[in-house]
């Protein structure tokens, strides 16, 4: 009869304090995690360029903190910029900067810095109580000529100063003009990241996609977690326009829609530290830009099993990491410019291979969420921006209300 085995008493105090133990370093050891995040892309496309001359970029923070950092990037810069001065506070929702929340940015503790050619820098900290929602004002003054720029799609808006160092201005709206991308909304000139110092009990979700996830759902999905009392996460958005999984883009487009996701996945889910779970939102593009009057050649077209081979390679890519991985369901895009029922059918099918197949922990069907019950082919109405692909923010929000908040609160 074999006899059963009964932990001591003495192990069993061993273990709760070793349990204990490793509680506490997680309360207190800190590292950096994303607040907000827009991923680096060569925005050269729009003719953007600078001289003595301050941007202001004003983005709105998806967690709290009282230590953050700003991350400015010339990584698809042809030649090096100078920074004279720069300046980081919080702004109302009218463009006015609080007094007592300005602070000057400092590199390697002076108010200059050179930021070489493929390169970017981190701020010094600075130590501004910041809350989720909080709108952030980061101001940078361009001395020199910059001729090329490169800066994050999504979640910013982006003002220019006339000419002179306007870092420490308090009124957005007086002294700075909205920056203009040909009719492209929100981006984020050289500020590509601010990251807040937290506790390791904090988390991160990354949001992985192209233009739509560069729009506003991230942001109500944020407002959700503020509303419903979820302190322990943040959103980092790594999306960026126009992006494809399986290939990168080779004409004059190809700076702004960025290297084939499937290229860039691994690092923008562990670039970021504290990333706990991916939600995945793509394919729309790799279905349609080859289509006639699309951006991308006929050569480039591809077959809904290579969209789920590239998908399954993002899990296998999350599941190395020991990351939760969430599909979304591509929404519908009937009467966009190069919609065809061919193409719907194939997002259809990737789609249906995304709902039954098992292999994402979990599914967000964005699809059946947007789409017009009386023509699932095609967006609500109220859902549609008015191109009949990008969603208008009632349809960002309830995307982001589709969401389950289950999937942020599993092992």
């Amino acid at each position: 009869m074999r006899k059963e085995f009964r932990l001591p008493f003495w192990g069993t105090l061993v273990i709760i304090l070793i349990l204990s133990l490793f509680n506490m370093y997680s309360r207190l050891s800190t590292y950096w995690i994303g607040a907000w995040n827009g991923t680096a892309v060569d925005l050269t496309f729009f003719r953007l360029g600078y001289k003595n001359q301050s941007l202001r970029t004003i983005v709105t923070s998806t967690f709290g903190g009282s230590k953050e950092r700003i991350k400015i990037s010339n990584e698809f810069g042809r030649e090096p910029i100078h920074i004279g001065e720069a300046s980081f506070a919080l702004v109302n929702p009218q463009g006015i900067l609080y007094k007592n929340s300005q602070k000057e940015l400092t590199f390697n503790g002076k108010s200059t810095i050179t930021i070489e050619k493929g390169a970017f820098v981190w701020s010094d900290p600075v130590e501004v109580p910041i809350k989720a929602l909080d709108r952030v004002a980061v101001t940078i003054y361009f001395p020199d000529e910059v001729k090329n720029v490169t800066g994050a799609w999504g979640g910013g808006e982006s003002y220019f100063s006339q000419k002179g160092n306007f870092t420490k201005s308090m009124d957005t709206k007086r002294d700075f003009k909205p920056v203009s991308t040909n009719g492209i909304p929100k981006i984020a000139p050289f500020l590509t990241s601010i990251e807040v110092r937290t506790s390791r009990e904090n988390r991160s979700i990354v949001a992985f996609g192209d233009s739509i996830t560069t729009l506003s759902w991230p942001d109500y999905l944020v407002k959700k977690l503020k509303n419903r009392n979820v302190e322990n996460l943040s959103v980092v958005r790594e999306a960026i326009g126009g992006n494809r999984i399986l290939h990168d883009t080779e004409n004059q487009l190809q700076g702004v829609f960025g290297p084939s996701g499937i290229s860039r996945f691994e690092k923008a889910i562990t670039d970021h530290k504290g990333v706990k779970y991916v939600i995945v939102l793509q394919g729309v593009n790799d279905i349609m830009h080859p289509a006639p009057g699309g951006p991308a050649p006929a050569s480039e077209i591809v077959s809904k099993d290579e969209i789920v081979s590239a998908l399954e390679k993002y899990i296998e890519l999350a599941h190395k990491y020991n990351l939760k991985i969430y599909g979304g369901t591509i929404m519908p895009f009937e009467e966009y410019e190069v919609y065809t029922d061919d193409l719907d059918v194939k997002r259809r099918e990737v789609n249906e291979w995304i709902r039954t197949s098992g292999k994402f922990d979990g599914i967000i069907d964005f699809d059946k969420t947007t789409a017009d019950p009386n023509n699932p082919s095609r967006l609500l109405p109220k859902y549609d921006s008015g191109d009949h692909l990008h969603p208008s923010d009632a349809g960002g929000e309830a995307m982001a209300e589709a969401i389950d908040f289950k999937l942020f609160y599993t092992d």
